[in-house]
């Protein structure tokens, strides 16, 4: 039952003071008392700043999130992807701006902070996503257009197709495509991108109609389908795709009925790359020269571990954790994963998310032409 669950759950995770969320889901209505109490309640981990997909302009930025109860330290990491590429010393601030040459135009990363009491994590905030954007590139509104076509109005470049400012729900945008349903939109992106991000919606200079949908092809292949109409007073919707190797990308547009009041916008829409060597303005970054698993960390450990990895090209990667009789007990199997480093987190549980015991644990890693074992000690 639901409640069985909700017990099994919080005993698995009370101690590991992330018990709030599910009160909050439940709807203890203490909680929203709490504004009103001289003690409001613990503090936790939570993150502050950059806010959750932000696009920002500067490679150093400033990470801010909340103090926790009982916490003498805290760790900022940073990801690309699943690979872990930064992570601070022990800081007794909440607050850390990360050094230079860390992080890079055009890339997208997420990151948490961790508090500590001793060695032992007690609390971390949710992961966040941020982009770093270079302002002097990569929107598609400065990209040649190869071709484009649309049933009614002119295509706007960085404006509504009436050369308005793009706006949708409300929602200002300095650069985008205005256009009109139906519409195609080509470009040749030369197989040097990875990812492609918009803001769609209907804008909102033209107040009516049966609505849009919207299409991405890459080299004719569909890699976004139409689905969501989007009607006057839409909010827009964050778009992000896989365009890695692709030559020819095009936006379409489709009516959802007739074309009356048909405005449409691609807003923010921009390439960017996020991988070693593809850009040649992008700091290169040598990959690893061959497979290999470097274990874990920490090791041993109490709650979580990290599993460390480096590829020297893409594969399919198989993680198996046995215990020391050779039973399988958790497994990551037939990932694929770019080349680089790459980490994987295993919170000492097995296949059915059930905690297991202390003891001795058995990593193996497989790929093609590899096979790789590491020892691993849960302490609890």
């Amino acid at each position: 039952t639901f409640g069985e669950a909700f017990k099994y759950w919080g005993d698995r995770h009370f101690e590991r003071r992330d018990w709030h969320y599910g009160v909050v889901c439940i709807g203890d209505p203490t909680l929203k008392l709490s504004r009103f109490m001289t003690n409001p309640g613990p503090r936790f981990c939570y993150s502050i700043s950059p806010e959750r997909d932000a696009k920002i302009d500067s490679t150093t930025p400033i990470f801010i999130w909340t103090e926790t109860d009982s916490a003498d330290s805290y760790i900022l990491e940073i990801y690309k992807g699943n690979s872990l590429v930064w992570f601070s010393n022990y800081i007794s601030d909440t607050l850390l701006q990360i050094p230079e040459d860390k992080l890079q135009l055009n890339y997208s990363y997420k990151w948490r902070a961790k508090a500590y009491s001793g060695d032992e994590c007690i609390d971390f905030t949710q992961y966040r996503k941020l982009a770093i954007r270079d302002t002097n590139s990569n929107y598609l509104s400065d990209f040649n257009i190869e071709y484009y076509a649309q049933d009614w109005g002119n295509l706007g470049i960085d404006v509504s197709c009436e050369g308005n400012q793009i706006k949708i729900a409300g929602h200002e945008y300095m650069k985008g495509l205005g256009t009109h349903a139906n519409s195609t939109i080509r470009f040749d992106i030369g197989g040097k991108y990875r990812w492609f991000t918009s803001d769609i919606g209907h804008d909102d200079e033209s107040n009516g109609g049966n609505g849009v949908t919207f299409e991405v092809k890459l080299d004719g292949n569909s890699i976004y389908l139409p689905g969501k109409v989007f009607t006057w007073g839409t909010a827009p919707e964050y778009i992000e795709l896989n365009v890695a190797g692709g030559n020819i990308l095009e936006l379409l547009v489709h009516s959802g009925g007739d074309i009356d009041f048909d405005h449409a916008d691609w807003a923010d829409a921009r390439l960017w790359t996020d991988d070693v060597g593809i850009d040649d303005n992008l700091v290169s970054v040598s990959l690893p020269e061959e497979i290999r698993l470097f274990g874990n960390y920490p090791n041993p450990f109490n709650r979580a571990t990290t599993i460390c990895f480096n590829l020297p090209e893409q594969a399919q990667v198989n993680l198996v954790i046995y215990d020391i009789k050779g039973r399988e007990i958790w497994s990551c199997n037939q990932t694929k994963y770019y080349a680089g480093k790459h980490s994987v987190i295993w919170g000492g549980t097995d296949k059915y998310g059930l905690p297991v015991q202390s003891g001795i644990y058995i990593i193996r890693m497989t790929a093609p032409k590899y096979s790789g074992l590491q020892k691993v000690m849960l302490l609890k």
